[in-house]
């Protein structure tokens, strides 16, 4: 679908943004008609520019909100070498800086995007950057070690390496993907791919959880956030681990301002309400910006909800409809032999809420009738329905919808 050309917002490309190494990072705003404003900040190494960020963009501006797209540190047209979350913490935290700075700025500011852009989030967090107020993180990934329980990476994982590789967005349908995932040993995959890797080659060789990781850990020190976060995923999302997770972290904190939204769908937020032959309905696509631009006016605005707003919302698998959970709790919504013990999450095919009769959720297949193809990866930025394309909430329930964000898959498809 065209951009529509929204006179009132201002557009400025390719502005510079200082970091305290010299570094310059590469950032595109879009800021509303009436200023100064809060700002939204987005840090992506899969392209700040492009239809669908410029979607994102126009939606937090035309909410009131300054949004600033940045590549991250040796992505686009940023300085500097890229290393995965390693310089992302810190580069946060002076972008967040930058921005309260500016003229067109008040003051607060807030952070959002999935998967890779989530987790920097978190790793930003974690220095408690004066002017933050608020995170949107969608689909994140847990630390290291969580979700693997060795260092040894997925062979899919190597795609994703190849489509990071350099600094812009690399083309990958040309490889033929299964047959360089049966390749032995796993430290010549990339070769196998048709290229060269040192960032892979150096991750394969920590099979441990040594020192080498530590800076793409934050799990372990979540409890040292304070700030209110919205929690997106999904039930079939192949990071689905960390976000309710992350959510139960917070609140045995005692940290208020956390929601938590669990949609039907996998690492695409929101975007279709079928995955692969399974379809959930139609209340599965709900109007997701009016969702995270309510929870910030809240959060970072101070402006009180029409109605009051559970703390989580689950989509029900198997009867296809949403459940608002006062309690704050996801084990509140499940009993039986499907639930997560670690963390009271159901998942597809479990016990679901207020009784103990068992929905069957089918798995998602592909025409084919085969499985669709999930794995491990940094993934990529989310895609929230734009308002008018999307079914809208039932009244005061801006934050309860469902989510998917896109990704890049370490399939052989890119699905973003």
């Amino acid at each position: 679908m065209p951009i529509a050309h929204d006179s009132s917002l201002t557009r400025r490309f390719n502005v510079r943004i200082p970091l305290r190494d010299g570094i310059a990072l590469a950032a595109d705003l879009v800021l509303p008609a009436e200023r100064p404003a809060p700002a939204v900040v987005m840090r992506t190494p899969y392209g700040r520019g492009g239809d669908r960020a410029t979607e994102r963009a126009d939606a937090f501006a035309n909410a009131g909100y300054a949004a600033v797209w940045v590549d991250v540190r040796g992505r686009g047209d940023s300085d500097g070498r890229f290393d995965p979350y390693r310089n992302d913490g810190l580069d946060g935290v002076d972008v967040i800086a930058w921005a309260a700075a500016q003229d067109w700025c008040d003051g607060p500011v807030a952070t959002y995007g999935g998967s890779y852009p989530g987790r920097i989030q978190w790793l930003t967090a974690l220095h408690k950057p004066p002017a933050l107020r608020a995170m949107i993180v969608l689909v994140t990934p847990a630390d290291p070690f969580v979700e693997n329980p060795t260092g040894v990476p997925g062979p899919m994982h190597v795609h994703w390496f190849r489509m990071t590789d350099g600094r812009a967005m690399q083309y990958t349908e040309a490889v033929d993907w299964m047959a360089v995932y049966g390749h032995r040993p796993l430290v010549d995959l990339d070769e196998a791919a048709g290229f060269r890797s040192e960032l892979w080659r150096e991750e394969c060789r920590h099979q441990t959880l040594d020192d080498w990781w530590e800076p793409l850990r934050y799990q372990h020190r979540i409890g040292e956030v304070d700030l209110p976060v919205l929690h997106i995923s999904g039930w079939y999302d192949d990071e689905e681990i960390a976000t309710p997770a992350n959510f139960a972290a917070m609140t045995a904190a005692g940290r208020s301002g956390q929601r938590l939204l669990m949609g039907p769908g996998g690492h695409q937020v929101n975007s279709d309400r079928k995955l692969g032959e399974v379809d959930f309905g139609h209340e599965a696509v709900v109007d997701l910006y009016a969702i995270m631009t309510g929870f910030l006016d809240e959060t970072v605005r101070g402006k009180a909800p029409a109605e009051p707003v559970v703390p989580v919302r689950a989509f029900l698998m198997g009867a296809n409809r949403w459940l608002d959970l006062p309690g704050g709790h996801l084990r509140t919504a499940s009993s039986g032999p499907g639930t997560s013990t670690a963390t009271g999450t159901p998942r597809p095919g479990s016990a679901t809420a207020g009784s103990s009769r068992l929905h069957r959720a089918p798995i998602p297949r592909t025409t084919s009738g085969s499985t669709i193809p999930t794995g491990r990866s940094r993934s990529s930025p989310a895609r929230p329905r734009p308002r008018s394309a999307a079914p809208t909430t039932s009244p005061g329930s801006r934050t309860a919808a469902t989510c998917s964000c896109s990704r890049a898959s370490r399939s052989p498809r890119r699905s973003t």
